[in-house]
């Protein structure tokens, strides 16, 4: 009897182990890290890196005024009538005032009117224009130059002797002026036409 009780407890001891041992052991935590992604950032640069600001220089890089200042030598001739004479020209800056004088001294039988005094023009310049003039001129009467910062020059002019106005044009540099003038009949016409060439003394 009592083997018997002894082996029912044994096997009841068995029974209860057994019964603790079905459940699964295993740990059912889901391991896995399922976000196996890299980092889902946008690293790439998107800002623009380029210097979009504009760098062009819009200065002027032409010549300066100031750089006709002095003394010029030269000749002018009447292709049409075949008349010449020597040249000066004067060119003073007052770069105080930012203004021009110019002084010019046509020699000879000029408009086949004899040899005129000195021509003085002046006028006001900034860094890209020069503009002189004189207005009741005896030769040139109303009597006007510009020049511009890239080389050119261009003017007028209303000789009171002759039949029509004078237009002037030509290319300036600080060592070499040379202009060509045409004069008009009044009548769409031309009268006369020649030049005025003039070289930086040194």
């Amino acid at each position: 009897m009592h083997a018997c009780r002894h082996l029912v407890t044994t096997v009841g001891a068995l029974a209860l182990v057994a019964a603790c041992s079905t459940g699964d052991g295993k740990d059912t935590t889901d391991s896995s890290d399922t976000d196996v992604g890299g980092d889902s950032s946008d690293t790439g640069d998107t800002a623009d890196s380029g210097d979009t600001s504009d760098t062009e220089d819009t200065s002027d890089t032409g010549t300066s005024p100031t750089a006709y200042a002095g003394g010029w030598s030269g000749t002018w001739m009447n292709t049409t009538f075949s008349s010449t004479g020597d040249a000066t020209l004067s060119i003073g800056i007052d770069q105080d005032k930012k203004e021009a004088t110019f002084g010019l001294d046509l020699n000879g039988n000029v408009f086949n009117g004899g040899d005129p005094p000195l021509i003085s023009l002046t006028g006001p310049y900034t860094s890209t224009e020069l503009t002189v003039s004189v207005t009741g001129d005896s030769l040139f009467g109303d009597f006007s130059l510009t020049f511009a910062s890239d080389g050119t020059v261009n003017g007028m002019a209303s000789p009171p002797l002759l039949p029509g106005d004078m237009t002037f044009t030509g290319t300036a540099t600080p060592t070499a002026i040379d202009l060509t003038y045409e004069m008009d009949d009044g009548a769409g016409g031309v009268f006369a036409s020649g030049t005025m060439n003039f070289t930086k003394d040194n």
